[in-house]
C-alpha cells in the first residue's frame, strides 16, 4: 500500500483533522489521478491537511478504509474512482463515525450522483468534502 502524506505544513497536520483519500489509480484510465491532484491542491489551499492512499488490487480500498475506521485524526475519507470504489470503502467504514466523501473519478458514478456529487464541478464536490453535512445511510449485504 502506497501512502503519501502530503501536507506540506505539518503544523496544520498535527493541529486539524486530516481528510484522507483512498483512490483507484486505474479509475477512467488514470484520470483519477489527475483529478485528486486538483482537488488536494484546493483543500491544503484552505489549509487543511491530507493524505494519499493508493489502490493495488481488487479488494484493497475496503482493507485501507478498515484500517482507517477507527482514527480519531480523520475528518472525512474521501473515495476517488467509481463506483465500486466507493463501494469497497464504504464496506470497509461500515459501523464507523468517520464519514465518506467522494470524488467521482469512474465512468458511471451513479451513486455520486444520487448523492448529489456533479462530476465536473470540483468546486462542489471540494466544499462537500470540506463543508458537507452528515447524513446517516442504512448499509445492506445481500448473498
Amino acid at each position: 500500500m502506497e501512502t503519501d502524506n502530503s501536507s506540506t505544513n505539518p503544523s496544520i497536520y498535527h493541529s486539524q483533522k486530516i481528510i484522507s483519500c483512498i483512490i483507484n489509480p486505474a479509475a477512467r484510465d488514470g484520470q483519477s489521478i489527475k483529478t485528486w491532484e486538483t482537488v488536494k491542491d484546493k483543500i491544503e489551499k484552505e489549509g487543511l491537511a491530507t493524505e494519499l492512499f493508493i489502490t493495488e488490487r481488487v479488494g484493497h480500498a475496503s482493507e485501507i478504509a478498515y484500517s482507517l475506521r477507527n482514527r480519531s485524526d480523520i475528518k472525512v475519507i474521501v473515495a476517488c474512482g467509481g463506483d465500486g470504489t466507493v463501494h469497497e470503502v464504504s464496506s470497509g467504514l461500515r459501523g464507523s463515525k468517520i464519514p465518506l466523501a467522494i470524488i467521482p473519478a469512474g465512468t458511471g458514478n451513479d451513486v455520486a450522483r444520487v448523492h448529489g456529487y456533479i462530476s465536473d464541478d470540483l468546486d462542489n464536490i471540494i466544499d462537500i468534502i470540506i463543508n458537507g453535512v452528515d447524513r446517516n445511510i442504512g448499509a445492506l449485504r445481500i448473498e
